[in-house]
């Protein structure tokens, strides 16, 4: 008999983004009209602003900086982008 075992991954650490979108009601679903309305203000599409708040993407620090404005600094570009702020 041979013995499996599973590798758990951890489940990376919710974004600030995220937290932000979930506290204004969002589903943290794409077609969250909270999703829509961030990402127009922010000057990008709703998928490119989902990716990122789930951190399967990394926003240019010129986007990261316009997200930290449209959340009125909830959001900081150096929690999306500790690399380059």
């Amino acid at each position: 008999m041979t013995e499996t075992t599973e590798k758990k991954e951890a489940s990376p650490a919710e974004s600030d983004l995220s937290k932000y979108l979930t506290s204004l009601g969002s589903r943290g679903v794409l077609k969250c009209p909270i999703v829509a309305w961030l990402a127009k203000a922010s000057g990008c599409g709703p998928g490119t602003l989902y990716m990122i708040a789930r951190k399967h993407k990394q926003p240019s620090a010129r986007l990261a900086r316009r997200i930290e404005k449209a959340t009125n600094g909830y959001v900081t570009a150096a929690s999306l982008r500790p690399d380059i702020f």
